[in-house]
C-alpha cells in the first residue's frame, strides 16, 4: 500500500474482551499477525467490554489522524454485540469525529470455514474407528446463531461421513456429554472430534476442553482456536485488502 493511502486510512481490530489473560494474549497475537501482513498500515485494537482500550477510546485516539477507519470485529456470529455494541456505537462516533467507517463482514461458517476444517479433520479420521463430531459456540439468545451452528455441524459431518454429531452452546454441554457416554456404552462410537468454534484461546475454549477431557481424555481429538489456523488468517487478509482497494 502506498504512502498516500497510508496517510488516509487505518485498521481498528475489535475483540470482545475477557478477564481471562489467555484471551488477551491470543487476541493481541492476532493483531500482531495482521500488523505484520500490513506493515505500511496503521493497525490498532480495542474491546467491546472488560478490557482497555474500549471502542470509544481507541476510535477517538485514531480519528485525530485518520478520517477513514477500517473496522474489523473479531466476532464469529452476527449477534447482539455486533448489532448493538458495535454498529450503533460506530454510527455515533463516525458522526462525532466526521470519520468514514468501513466495517468488515463476519467470516461465514458454512461458506468460508467448513472446507478448511473438512480437510484438517479428515486427516485425523481412520476407517477402523467410529467417530462423533461435536461442535460448540458461545451462548446467545439469538436463535439464528444456534441455527447457523447446527447447519455448519450437519454439513461438516456429512462431508466427513460422520453419522453421529451434536452441537451445543457453552454451559449447555451436559446433555451432550451424557449422550456421548451412552453412545460409547452401546458401542456406537469410540472416538470424539471436538471442534470448538472460538476464535481465541480464552476461557470459553479452555473450559470446554477441560470438561470433555475429564470425561473422554484418551479418545478425543480437539481442533485449535480458529485464529491459530493460517488459512483463516488468510481469509481476514483478503477481507482487509478488499476494503483497502476502495481507497486506491
Amino acid at each position: 500500500m502506498n504512502s498516500h493511502i497510508n496517510s488516509k486510512v487505518m485498521l481498528l481490530i475489535c475483540g470482545h474482551g475477557s478477564k481471562d489473560i489467555n484471551f488477551k494474549i491470543s487476541f493481541v497475537n492476532f493483531v500482531n499477525k495482521i500488523s505484520k501482513l500490513f506493515s505500511n498500515l496503521k493497525v490498532d485494537y480495542c474491546y467491546i467490554e472488560i478490557n482497555e482500550p474500549m471502542i470509544e477510546n481507541s476510535f477517538e485516539r485514531n480519528a485525530i489522524n485518520f478520517k477513514h477507519i477500517i473496522f474489523l470485529p473479531a466476532l464469529i456470529f452476527k449477534g447482539k454485540h455486533l448489532k448493538l455494541d458495535i454498529i450503533s456505537k460506530l454510527e455515533i462516533l463516525s458522526k462525532k469525529f466526521s470519520t468514514n467507517v468501513l466495517i468488515i463482514d463476519n467470516i461465514e461458517l458454512v461458506q468460508s470455514i467448513l472446507s478448511i476444517y473438512e480437510k484438517k479433520i479428515s486427516n485425523e479420521i481412520f476407517e477402523e474407528n467410529k467417530y462423533a463430531l461435536i461442535t460448540c459456540s458461545s451462548f446467545s439468545k439469538d436463535k439464528s446463531l444456534e441455527e447457523t451452528l447446527q447447519k455448519y455441524t450437519q454439513e461438516l459431518s456429512y462431508k466427513l461421513r460422520i453419522p453421529y454429531f451434536e452441537n451445543f452452546q457453552f454451559n449447555k454441554e451436559q446433555i451432550v456429554l451424557d449422550k456421548l457416554k451412552l453412545a460409547i456404552k452401546n458401542n456406537k462410537i469410540n472416538k470424539i472430534i471436538l471442534h470448538p468454534i472460538f476464535f481465541f484461546d480464552g476461557f470459553l475454549y479452555k473450559e470446554t476442553i477441560r470438561k470433555f477431557e475429564e470425561n473422554f481424555r484418551n479418545m478425543i481429538y480437539i481442533t485449535k482456536p480458529l485464529l491459530e489456523e493460517p488459512e483463516i488468517i488468510d481469509i481476514f487478509r483478503e477481507k482487509i485488502l478488499t476494503k483497502i482497494k476502495l481507497f486506491q
